[in-house]
């Protein structure tokens, strides 16, 4: 991953994931709403004060940060810049502890010898899927690499890991100065039985979806959406564009049955509904985060805020 989506991620981490707790508590769902029609009316946010949970720091947030609960009650987080890192807290928030490497690059000429990142931790019973971001000819001081996606397991909440190898991967090849692939999914249950994944198709800068059964997530059960259709590969099929960007984060809304997204809109981070997991109605005209500016994240000395 570039600069950029480092810079991008850390902001939105900054200042979005301490929020996340008080957001759930704040939405307040309103009336039912029909089948296939997102409930954009429903939506009433309010976004606390910013802490910082982790950073800023240039070797760490260049991924969607994912957590799962432990038995214990604990929370554990994933957090990533070409490997894969592991910090415990008691609170989703709690994450400025000692962190442990978990995932790293793999062998020279693999699909992931330059990188893992794990982008999403979905619990299954006692088993953890990780759906990782996997990069390889990469020569990022001339804007190069190429993405895909791998599934991996774990028994022991993510302390080791067993990849089942790539799930989604694009129709183009590594060139030079360029980034190619497809990869930066963020994974979801839809709760129909299916896991969905929103990608980001780099030759377009679209994001695209790709889903599997939830019994059968493994290399070759993956099938991109193209043309209404559920029926392209996600090894190397084509998909329809659902929107620019990447920088989707996705979640199910439990009190309506739709999945909402983070997406970048101009100014910032927006928010977009779905109920079909492939048509996105944008909530409100602008952003909910602004990001006025590029370049680094700044934050004054002894102080939480960032600006």
């Amino acid at each position: 991953m570039l600069h950029q989506s480092r810079f991008r991620l850390l902001v939105a981490l900054s200042l979005f994931l301490p929020a996340l707790k008080l957001a759930a508590a704040d939405v307040d769902a309103g009336p039912a709403t029909a089948k296939g029609s997102p409930c954009v009316q429903c939506f009433r946010i309010r976004v606390g004060l910013p802490r910082v949970v982790r950073g800023p720091a240039a070797n760490m947030a260049d991924n969607r940060f994912t957590e799962i609960q432990l038995p214990s009650g604990r929370f554990r987080g994933f957090d990533a810049h070409a490997d894969t890192r592991i910090i415990d807290g008691n609170e989703p928030w709690d994450m400025g502890g000692p962190e442990h490497t978990v995932l790293g690059p793999g062998r020279p000429g693999t699909y992931n010898a330059c990188g893992q990142w794990l982008n999403h931790a979905e619990l299954a019973g006692t088993t953890t899927l990780g759906f990782i971001h996997d990069e390889t000819a990469c020569k990022y001081q001339v804007g190069q690499t190429h993405k895909s996606m791998s599934l991996a397991i774990s028994t022991d909440y993510g302390l080791n890991w067993n990849s089942l190898g790539q799930i989604i991967t694009g129709s183009d090849t590594p060139m030079a100065n360029k980034n190619t692939g497809e990869g930066d999914c963020t994974a979801v249950n839809g709760r129909d039985g299916y896991y969905y994944a929103y990608c980001f198709r780099t030759r377009d800068s679209a994001l695209i979806v790709a889903r599997a059964r939830v019994s059968s997530p493994d290399p070759g059960g993956w099938m991109k959406f193209f043309q209404g259709k559920w029926d392209q590969p996600g090894l190397g099929g084509d998909a329809t564009r659902l929107t620019t960007g990447s920088g989707a984060s996705a979640a199910y809304w439990t009190t309506t049955g739709e999945v909402v997204l983070t997406t970048w809109v101009q100014g910032g981070l927006g928010l977009a509904l779905t109920s079909d997991h492939t048509m996105l109605t944008l909530y409100l005209n602008h952003y909910l985060l602004s990001i006025r500016e590029t370049g680094n994240v700044q934050r004054r000395q002894n102080s939480s805020s960032i600006r």
